[in-house]
């Protein structure tokens, strides 16, 4: 066993923003390394239950010719809906072609039988709009179940290429309720927290509009900034102007080596 005085990441107090019920692994994965982790969750997943629109959805599988996977929490939701509508994703969708935007989406749509045939080699919309059109998109018809705010780029893409795109809105990001925005400006105050962790746009964007009465750059002064992605450090730098470090690959994976190789250079 590492003794905690020479665990890597041991300088750490880190703040993560994602959702809570989302945040026990990768707060596993920091603290074996010795970091002190606080949980600010800035969103939480409301599934929508428009069953109608999914039944309608769903109830056309054999139409599509590929199902598009872009998240974990997409693949949660799309799994309660058929859930409710007594569907078995697995049989609905065993002819086609399925894509996921990353390896733990992949995992979670495995999980639920799915056969995930495509996955991009750097996780994110673009690519895996890019990965899809160099197989050939034109005159394809793609489901693409997705959150209420999603980036409309993956969509844009394929349909620019010749695809068609049915979008189906399974669930949107909230602004959680019992954000212990006290706790939180109180930590940043009394300097306990010097590392926070943002895994989607939503979750910068919610941490901004929490601190709107606040001088944020003041509160976040001497905070490093850690992204998981492009996307969110794009989110980061429109909200406070900058991003400090980005994962290398999008998973908690990922970020977890962007603070081992900071804090242990090569």
């Amino acid at each position: 066993m590492i003794n905690a005085e020479h665990k890597p990441l041991r300088h750490l107090q880190v703040g993560l923003t994602r959702p809570a019920a989302q945040s026990a692994e990768l707060q596993r994965l920091l603290q074996q390394q010795g970091a002190e982790v606080q949980l600010f969750p800035t969103l939480e997943i409301l599934p929508l239950n428009d069953l109608p629109a999914a039944a309608s959805a769903l109830a056309a599988a054999q139409c599509y010719d590929g199902l598009l996977l872009t998240s974990p929490n997409t693949v949660t939701c799309l799994a309660r809906v058929a859930q409710s509508l007594q569907l078995d994703l697995a049989a609905r969708f065993a002819q086609s072609q399925i894509a996921a935007v990353g390896s733990k989406t992949a995992q979670r749509a495995e999980s639920l039988g799915l056969v995930v045939d495509t996955l991009p080699v750097r996780y994110d919309a673009e690519s895996l709009a890019d990965t899809l059109i160099q197989q050939g998109v034109a005159g394809r018809h793609y489901l693409l179940p997705c959150g209420r705010r999603a980036r409309p780029v993956l969509s844009d893409m394929l349909q620019a290429a010749g695809a068609r795109v049915t979008r189906l809105v399974l669930y949107d990001t909230v602004m959680p309720a019992d954000f212990d925005l006290q706790g939180f400006v109180s930590r940043l105050q009394h300097q306990a927290l010097n590392t926070l962790l943002f895994t989607s746009p939503s979750s910068v964007q919610h941490l901004q509009q929490l601190l709107s009465a606040y001088d944020a750059d003041t509160l976040l002064q001497g905070v490093q900034l850690v992204s998981i992605g492009p996307v969110t450090s794009a989110a980061l730098k429109d909200s406070f102007g900058r991003v400090d470090l980005e994962a290398p690959e999008a998973t908690q994976e990922g970020l977890l080596q962007a603070l081992l190789q900071q804090a242990v250079p090569a």
